[in-house]
């Protein structure tokens, strides 16, 4: 009896399907071919790509569930099961070439398994909340880190394209929480008599030796604008590359102050000095690395510096020396283009070395010549920017970047939590660092105080155009 066989069945064979009757031999497999082959036949005998040759067809070893690994009929050492002791993994990713698998988990570390040594090796812990590293699978080595607030566990993995690089972190930064900072640099003007009066602006003199009676506030006393003090504004504002005003006022803004004798600060509000600008600073980024960025200025404005209130604990009383009351103050304000305290800290160094170049300022924090107000919010990035908190008197480079931070910090704490941010006034200890808000609330009234410098401003045009060519020189040579 002559044998058909399964391809037969389904169409008649091909010329090259053929076989001599003499090899083909029955067999128990026979009824599961032609049970795979009705159920396959029209793919197989419709398709103009079959290869001019024969079909081999074989059924293989079932898996064994004591040895997964032979899958069929043959050793594979890649098929492996892995058991991480203490480390539920919640994403895994596999290298480029197969051979590696990186798990990561609830904790702010990794796991990678080389399958062909049968080694686990853990990646180093993230050191710092909010970090992302990026991974050199090839160089097992940290190429890159950077921040990212939300990554602080290793619940999200991603390969770079080619599977050379590993980015790990953490999947929540959707509800990141960015910074905004805007600064207010006082900054005092190196001159030898005060804003208004002819009293010396010496440092270190005996208390209260200083002191005009313009200072102290007394009655029928008139103001006498210095000129030196309009000159030191007009070249820090070219420096800043503002555009200085032919015509600006003094205002008073009423502070209710112990060492503010006169009840009021004689400052510019609505015509300040010069307006515009912009600086450009370096900083060093938690890479190491040198980056440059841009602030923009709000405004110059010249003022009054207040007196120094000094607190004896021990007799419980307040005393006041006024050696500081009316000394000449340049107000740099600047746009909120900050994000943390590094750059708060960068940008007011690049300012204090621009300034001490101009010789405007001496710009020793110690000593008092210079102080930072920062105002400081936090918002997500679709979002309004949030309630804004004013942290007065920071005294030192090392003070405005730690306050900025915690603020920062604090405000990102209240509103995860549901709280609301307070507008308020805070004040920063250097000792112990946390924030407290300002006991002394203070009320504000501007008034036209009718102190203008149009007399002097007359010949602004002229004093533009010596100091213009002076600060190019000083900064040019610096």
């Amino acid at each position: 009896m002559k044998h058909i066989s399964g391809f037969e069945k389904v169409s008649a064979a091909p010329n090259w399907a053929k076989l001599p009757s003499e090899k083909v031999q029955s067999s128990d497999d026979d009824s599961d071919v032609d049970d795979l082959l009705q159920k396959t036949g029209n793919y197989l005998v419709t398709s103009s790509s079959l290869p001019k040759g024969l079909i081999d067809l074989k059924q293989c070893t079932d898996a064994n569930k004591e040895q997964p690994s032979e899958v069929d009929g043959k050793l594979n050492p890649k098929i492996q099961s892995v058991f991480l002791d203490g480390f539920p993994i919640h994403c895994a990713h596999f290298s480029s070439d197969g051979l590696e698998v990186i798990m990561g988990s609830r904790f702010k570390n990794f796991q990678y398994y080389d399958m062909m040594a049968g080694k686990i090796v853990n990646v180093p812990k993230i050191k710092v909340e909010g970090d992302v590293y990026i991974w050199d699978l090839d160089r097992r080595d940290c190429i890159h880190r950077f921040y990212d607030e939300g990554c602080t566990k290793g619940t999200s993995i991603a390969l770079s394209p080619n599977g050379q690089y590993l980015a790990c972190g953490h999947n929540s930064t959707q509800e990141n929480w960015k910074g905004v900072i805007g600064l207010e640099i006082h900054a005092q003007i190196n001159t030898k008599s005060k804003l208004f009066s002819a009293s010396s602006t010496a440092f270190g003199a005996p208390t209260n030796t200083q002191v005009s009676i313009f200072d102290a506030a007394l009655p029928g006393t008139l103001p006498v604008l210095n000129g030196e003090c309009v000159r030191a504004g007009v070249k820090t504002a070219i420096a800043l590359n503002s555009k200085i005003n032919k015509v600006s006022k003094f205002d008073r803004k009423h502070y209710f102050y112990a060492d503010l004798p006169q009840g009021y600060q004689i400052t510019q509000q609505r015509q300040p000095l010069a307006v515009g600008g912009e600086v450009e600073y370096i900083l060093i980024d938690q890479n190491n690395r040198y980056v440059t960025k841009t602030a923009r200025i709000t405004q110059l404005q010249l003022e009054q510096d207040s007196g120094r209130s000094l607190h004896d604990e021990e007799g419980r009383q307040s005393l006041i020396d006024l050696n500081r009351a009316g000394i000449g103050l340049m107000e740099i304000v600047t746009e909120p283009d900050f994000e943390n305290g590094i750059d708060c800290s960068s940008f007011v160094r690049e300012v204090q070395l621009m300034m001490r170049q101009l010789q405007v300022c001496l710009g020793s924090f110690r000593e008092g010549a210079l102080r930072v107000d920062a105002n400081i919010s936090v918002h997500k990035p679709s979002e309004p920017l949030g309630v804004r908190s004013e942290v007065k008197n920071l005294g030192s480079l090392k003070d405005l970047r730690n306050a900025v931070d915690y603020e920062i910090k604090r405000q990102k704490s209240v509103l995860k939590n549901g709280g609301t941010v307070i507008n308020e006034t805070r004040t920063f200890d250097s000792e112990s660092g946390p924030i407290s808000p300002d006991i002394l609330a203070e009320i504000v009234d501007i008034k036209e105080s009718g102190y203008s410098t149009v007399a002097y401003c007359s010949q602004m045009q002229l004093i533009i155009r010596s100091i213009t060519l002076s600060v190019s020189n000083t900064l040019g040579n610096g």
